[in-house]
């Protein structure tokens, strides 16, 4: 999968995490989760000896209540960036363009979320995390 960097690499001391999220594409409108006011592509951390596709199953289901069917490698941005608390993060997001079950869909199993279906050239203005943007740009320039 192809590297980006987002941001520049940290010198001192800084946390790291490595996640897993997808792009979903239906009808001109990507979906994206809210919980606490703030939208994000379902996905998140990957648990100890879990796969990508294992991580993406289980979150898009906590989530958002859909079952994945299929997935494929987007790009991996590795991201330089200050949380919210203004501590520094390294980010290793894997993203995946995924389609899902949109017959059987659930509801959320995770408490707080909202699922929304957002029309492609509005989720940029709405996504706050910076590997989420470098994402979404990434996946519209190879669409072109």
């Amino acid at each position: 999968m192809e590297i980006i960097r987002e941001g520049e690499p940290f010198t001192g001391r800084y946390d790291f995490r490595e996640t897993c999220f997808g792009i979903v594409e239906c009808d001109g409108q990507i979906l994206l989760v809210r919980k606490k006011g703030q939208f994000s592509f379902p996905g998140g951390g990957i648990e100890e000896n879990e796969s990508f596709e294992d991580c993406l199953a289980r979150e898009f289901e906590e989530e958002a209540g859909y079952t994945v069917k299929s997935i494929k490698e987007l790009v991996c941005v590795d991201c330089f960036w200050f949380t919210w608390g203004n501590y520094p993060m390294n980010t290793k997001a894997n993203m995946f363009v995924v389609e899902v079950d949109m017959e059987n869909i659930g509801m959320p199993t995770e408490e707080g979320h909202e699922v929304f279906w957002v029309p492609t050239d509005e989720v940029l203005n709405l996504l706050p995390l910076p590997y989420h943007k470098a994402a979404m740009k990434y996946y519209l320039e190879q669409k072109d």
